[in-house]
């Protein structure tokens, strides 16, 4: 990670980097973070750090390099399939009140439950005027999927997609355990290499 930190450093005009199944650790990130420079990535729009081993630790590092003005036109950042939990989101949702990402966060497949959808609720307010969130496949149970819900609508009026984008598998027996047996095994193929896309 130190050595990817100081290529990005020089990366004045990436618009987008992917970081899907690298299996980035709480520590692997604390180092990629530690090593980016201030105000490094400064044209960055997209960050995707899907399907990797990381928890809140990890994204609180993470989070902590907008602080520096580390990708300030971030708009889009995708955790997905990550096990950061409901302290993991409790965290991303303290960097939207500061406007990273402008736009969009995705988060499914996190084991974040109603407390971290609670704290993503609160944070909508703030974040940018069209910003969306999408967190299916949770274990959010319904008071933090009605929290979500009602803060996407609030922001944005009611419509389809916000009703897919807290969409749950709570009605299943087991599902809570599908789902990550699901993450985990998605993780493994992400690591392999071997994801083909057709």
């Amino acid at each position: 990670p130190a050595l990817l930190a100081e290529a990005l450093n020089y990366c004045e005009s990436l618009r987008t980097l992917f970081l899907v199944g690298n299996r980035l650790d709480d520590e692997g990130v604390a180092e990629l973070a530690a090593g980016l420079e201030d105000s490094a990535l400064p044209a960055l729009e997209s960050l995707d750090v899907t399907a990797n081993r990381f928890g809140a630790r990890g994204v609180g590092a993470l989070c902590g390099v907008f602080h520096r003005g580390v990708a300030p036109t971030l708009q889009m950042l995708d955790v997905s399939i990550t096990p950061i939990g409901d302290e993991g989101a409790a965290v991303l949702a303290e960097a939207l009140a500061t406007g990273k990402p402008s736009l969009a966060l995705a988060l499914s497949c996190c084991d974040v439950g109603d407390e971290g959808a609670m704290a993503l609720a609160a944070s909508l307010p703030a974040a940018g005027q069209g910003f969306r969130v999408t967190a299916m496949w949770n274990p959010i149970g319904l008071t933090g999927q009605a929290a979500l819900l009602e803060a996407l609508e609030t922001k944005h009026g009611p419509q389809l997609g916000h009703a897919l984008a807290v969409m749950q598998v709570s009605l299943l027996p087991m599902s809570t355990s599908l789902v990550r047996a699901w993450g985990r095994g998605w993780r493994r193929v992400e690591e392999s290499g071997r994801v083909i896309i057709i």
